[in-house]
């Protein structure tokens, strides 16, 4: 599988190749592109030939992998919050949680240790005030998670994996399968980094 970033202009015209794996840095695939707040570096996962993932920021020629994985170990689906952290999904085997771990925007380094935010939880999705939203079979480790709503709610039988939050943290916008009959459920935690922050 190799799959590549292409732009669209708003005009909506035919997509055009944007960035592709460097077969000479060992990439295979590019996934999960996110635009910093700077609006010129871009954050993004690679899937490298001998299994292992990188996340990768880059701005310019400036190019810098910030987290490297074990081989078959899963990185998948950062973002970056106004907190100063990027959250992730990471994970082996069918375990999955969110991380999260500091980050200067401005150096684009990291500047912390990484840490769990969310146990058996993927798919993070913060909006400007804070509001943490995640898909998840577990419960959040710090703080006081709510559940917003099960994908019966909705009357669908599932949740997709794509989905979004509003930037004024009071709406969110997904892709609903209607053809699998296991129900998920979206977690939302008002405020994540200063409920974690709380317990420390």
């Amino acid at each position: 599988m190799r799959l590549v970033l292409t732009t669209v202009s708003d005009q909506g015209e035919a997509p055009i190749l944007f960035m592709a794996p460097d077969s000479t840095l060992d990439e295979q695939a590019l996934r999960y592109p996110q635009f910093l707040p700077d609006g010129q570096t871009l954050m993004f996962v690679s899937w490298n030939q001998d299994r292992t993932v990188d996340l990768v920021v880059k701005k310019g020629e400036y190019r810098q992998v910030i987290m490297h994985t074990n081989p078959d170990e899963f990185l998948g689906s950062p973002v970056f919050d106004q907190s100063g952290h990027i959250l992730y999904t990471r994970g082996n085997g069918n375990e999955r949680n969110i991380w999260a771990i500091s980050f200067d925007e401005n150096r684009l380094n990291v500047t912390g240790r990484p840490f769990i935010v969310a146990h058996e939880a993927t798919r993070p999705s913060v909006s400007y005030d804070g509001t943490l939203v995640y898909r998840s079979t577990g419960v959040f480790r710090f703080g006081s998670p709510q559940g917003l709503f099960s994908s019966e709610t909705l009357r669908a039988t599932r949740l997709s994996a794509s989905y979004d939050v509003n930037t004024d943290g009071q709406q969110f916008v997904m892709v609903q399968n209607l053809n699998e009959d296991k129900a998920m459920t979206l977690t939302v935690v008002q405020n994540w980094y200063t409920e974690f922050t709380k317990t420390e």
